[in-house]
């Protein structure tokens, strides 16, 4: 019994030890953001072009790609 005890339980404490994260470790990676994330035009004329630009930071450790946007 002892001899099955002893490695189940090494293998037990390295799984937790793998498993779980260090307390007051930040996490890595881009972080996008946005003080803004929609506009309202109100009411304006047909045929008016409308133009609008959000500012989009990246407060993160590492680099913001965007590849795609969608507009509403």
């Amino acid at each position: 019994m002892k001899k099955i005890l002893v490695p189940a339980l090494f293998c037990f404490l390295i799984l937790i030890f793998f498993t779980s994260s260090a307390p007051g470790q930040k996490a890595t990676g881009p972080k996008m953001v946005m003080p803004e994330t929609s506009h309202d035009f109100k009411e304006v004329e047909e045929g008016t072009v409308l133009e609008h630009s959000f500012q989009v930071m990246n407060q993160g450790s590492q680099v913001l790609e965007i590849k795609n946007v969608n507009p509403g």
